[in-house]
């Protein structure tokens, strides 16, 4: 088990994109951001970024994500039972 490093439960706010010539004035913003949910162990975080991971112990990290922090939305701590 992952000792000192928590859990996570991230929603945030994610870009998106689309293809296809169009005339500016044809272009629209979405009315709704694309909003994700991730859950995972903190691997690390600085003031920008948070990185999660699937699986995790003391030493190594595999299937990370690094979340943009100014997008967070959403953190909480989950509790897992004993």
């Amino acid at each position: 088990m992952s000792k000192g490093k928590p859990l996570l439960y991230v929603e945030f706010l994610d870009h998106g994109s689309a293809a296809g010539w169009r005339d500016h004035t044809e272009v629209d913003l979405p009315a709704n951001t694309c909003t994700f949910a991730a859950v995972g162990w903190l691997v690390r975080e600085d003031r920008k970024v948070l990185c999660l991971g699937s699986f995790r112990d003391d030493a190594a990290s595999h299937s990370r994500q690094y979340i943009i922090k100014a997008c967070i939305i959403k953190r909480r701590k989950l509790k897992i039972p004993k």
